[in-house]
């Protein structure tokens, strides 16, 4: 587990908030049949109890929250590239075993 700073916070906004395809952009993502997520984003309260979360498969490219106000922001063909650096930059394995 890799608990984000003030900094990663930061780099983790602009990814999701920053990046994404302009209005009117046809993106087209392929999805498949599987549903291994084996990667998270968790979202605790100042008493360390979970209130939402993102969870990714990037085999799959797949990705799931816990609510509709949880996203990764606007679609984009290379977010989920970018957002699988973030992982692996900490250290954050994405492969499955």
């Amino acid at each position: 587990m890799h608990v984000l700073n003030n900094t990663n916070i930061d780099e983790l906004t602009n990814l999701f908030y920053n990046i994404g395809e302009n209005e009117g952009t046809n993106v087209t993502m392929m999805i498949s049949g599987c549903f291994y997520y084996k990667n998270a984003i968790l979202f605790l309260d100042e008493n360390n109890y979970l209130i939402d979360y993102i969870k990714f498969s990037f085999d799959c490219r797949r990705e799931e929250s816990s609510n509709s106000a949880v996203t990764t922001g606007k679609r984009c063909t290379y977010k989920f590239n970018l957002i699988e650096n973030f992982f692996y930059k900490y250290g954050i394995n994405t492969t499955s075993p």
